[in-house]
């Protein structure tokens, strides 16, 4: 459980994300938490040509909850799209999510796009761009 090599930390991000945001109930969950498949084959993730996620596109597809605070942990990612979903965002969880990765930008690109479908959010959002 504890090897990196074979339960990476994206990994994990991606399956606390998928508890979080309620994935039993997705309309569509293809591949995801599949063993036998990497997470660049699930549903709504995009990879770049070294499979480094990249990419996290779920909108309307059902998801309810909170977001989980691990999805810092992916950091690579350039596009987040969580919106026409039921999920639970507060400008408190925003801020966290955004400053964790403000702060590791050595490790990630010189942007990301988020949208959580509301604009309340997207307008404070845009302080946060690195």
């Amino acid at each position: 459980k504890d090897d990196s090599r074979l339960c990476p930390a994206e990994r994990r991000a991606l399956k606390d994300f998928y508890h979080s945001v309620k994935g039993a109930e997705w309309t569509d969950a293809e591949n995801w938490l599949s063993e036998y498949n990497i997470a660049c084959n699930w549903k709504g993730i995009t990879c770049n040509d070294n499979l480094t996620i990249i990419g996290l596109n779920l909108t309307h597809n059902s998801l309810s909850g909170k977001l989980s605070s691990s999805i810092s942990e992916l950091r690579s990612l350039e596009i987040l799209d969580l919106s026409d979903n039921d999920i639970q965002v507060s400008e408190a969880n925003v801020n966290s999510f955004y400053g964790s990765f403000r702060f590791n930008s050595k490790c990630a690109n010189s942007h990301l796009l988020v949208s959580f479908g509301r604009e309340l959010f997207q307008k404070r959002l845009d302080s946060y761009y690195i």
